[in-house]
């Protein structure tokens, strides 16, 4: 029985957005291997994608760009939090 790549916890957050969150490129590569929705949001709202912007994790941004994830409009206010902070 294979693990289901697309649950989500409590807080709606994905197995990609904890890899995320704990720079795992690893893990990411294999949830796109198996066909893993990134364009799903959290609680807060977030893609992977937009976490990653949000945290600054420079190479997940790019490997998730590399898969082509698609960055929302709502990037323009993660971006521009960061560069207030």
């Amino acid at each position: 029985m294979k693990a289901d790549v697309n649950q989500v916890d409590a807080s709606q957050s994905s197995i990609a957005h904890h890899a995320v969150r704990r720079n795992m490129d690893r893990v990411l590569g294999m949830l796109h291997k198996r066909k893993a929705n990134f364009e799903c949001r959290d609680g807060n709202g977030l893609t992977p994608l937009l976490l990653a912007v949000r945290e600054g994790e420079v190479e997940i941004i790019r490997y998730l760009l590399s898969i082509k994830c698609d960055l929302a409009a709502k990037v323009c206010s993660v971006v521009h939090s960061r560069l207030e902070a």
